[in-house]
């Protein structure tokens, strides 16, 4: 069996489908932690070529758009009047995957799985990212869906929304557009939600072995984006497997970045779970972060937990300084991606023994 229900305990074999346990609607996990062996590793140009580290059926044919093997830049940071000491930073620039995020690793297997056991119609939920990698691995598939868009979606980057996806006007915030979601995959539409889709989280993890193939070894640290929280699962995961194979003592220090409008995973983790009601779906730039209920709070956390990470917050100010900072030194990216410039300046400046690596999530808009 692959999957198992979080809540019941129920598997599922790898020609699952649902997004969450036929028997009681709890999320999904693997049943076993992933599996890297370099002697399996293939000479794709995409994630393909860690495929052995998937839980797919054998007869599940690569849907790709060429998606990873993004690039990973050193970069010397410029000096300021607060931060006057010279320091240097990989950028995993994954806003160079193929429609402009890192969701195209994800996309690549769940539509591929997907359509091997016959779904012919897909939704998701998105304030743009997901719209766009979705639509075009549909396009490149023959297929069709629907995408749910909040009140604050990216309408630059929905414009480049292929023509295999409709778009919904939810006319609310980020959770009317999961609910709308929701609803349609009930009614039998393959969900293709990066956040509740177990497969999403072996995808995601392929950006481990990358940092691990290209720094010889795994970094330090990693600073990233956390809306959902999904993206620092899915490396902890990955190096989880690095590390059962003996290919590196350590798992990085995990840094996610939440928006003082809306942070759960912040106020969880430094008041408890009765902070958890407290959290407002206020507006912020960062329109990839304004999720107020992330579906795999618990395992993030714990995945912070372990790796002796943090979860930190930053102001609207400090995001938009962040995007012309980026755009400064030849990065152009999203709100969401630029979160991360002040935090990832402060633990440069700590003691941290070793690379710390940035994930620039996606590109800007426009």
């Amino acid at each position: 069996m692959a999957f198992r229900c979080a809540n019941c305990g129920q598997e599922y074999d790898l020609t699952l489908v649902a997004w969450r346990c036929e028997r009681c609607t709890g999320l999904l996990n693997m049943t076993t932690a992933l599996n890297f062996d370099p002697a399996q590793v293939t000479d794709e140009a995409s994630i393909w070529r860690f495929r052995h580290t998937f839980p797919l059926a054998p007869n599940v044919m690569p849907i790709s758009l060429g998606e990873g093997n993004t690039p990973l830049v050193q970069v010397d940071l410029p000096t300021t009047p607060a931060n006057e000491t010279a320091h240097s930073v990989y950028l995993k620039c994954e806003y160079q995957n193929p429609t402009g995020s890192h969701l195209d690793r994800a996309m690549a297997l769940l539509v591929s799985q997907a359509i091997q056991h016959g779904m012919q119609d897909f939704t998701v939920a998105s304030t743009g990212n997901a719209a766009v990698s979705l639509s075009k691995y549909l396009l490149e598939a023959n297929k069709s869906g629907t995408a749910h868009v909040p009140i604050n979606a990216s309408l630059d980057k929905l414009a480049t929304v292929a023509d295999s996806l409709d778009l919904n006007d939810t006319s609310g915030q980020l959770s009317s557009a999961y609910e709308a979601a929701e609803q349609q995959a009930a009614a039998g539409a393959y969900y293709a939600s990066v956040a509740h889709q177990p497969l999403a989280l072996a995808a995601l993890a392929t950006i481990a072995y990358e940092l691990y193939t290209d720094l010889g070894d795994a970094p330090a640290a990693i600073v990233a984006p956390a809306g959902q929280g999904t993206l620092l699962l899915s490396l902890y995961l990955g190096f989880q497997a690095l590390k059962s194979a003996g290919l590196t003592t350590r798992i990085p220090r995990l840094l996610g970045v939440q928006s003082d409008a809306v942070a759960p995973l912040w106020a969880v983790k430094n008041y408890g779970f009765q902070a958890f009601g407290l959290i407002e779906e206020n507006a912020t730039l960062a329109s990839g972060l304004q999720v107020i209920a992330p579906a795999r709070g618990d395992s993030v956390l714990s995945a912070l937990h372990v790796s002796q990470g943090e979860i930190v917050t930053v102001t609207e100010f400090q995001i938009e300084g962040g995007r012309v900072m980026f755009a400064d030194i030849g990065h152009p990216v999203e709100a969401t991606s630029a979160s991360i410039w002040t935090p990832m300046r402060a633990i440069l400046q700590s003691d941290i023994d070793g690379p710390v690596v940035a994930i620039l999530t996606g590109q800007a808009e426009g």
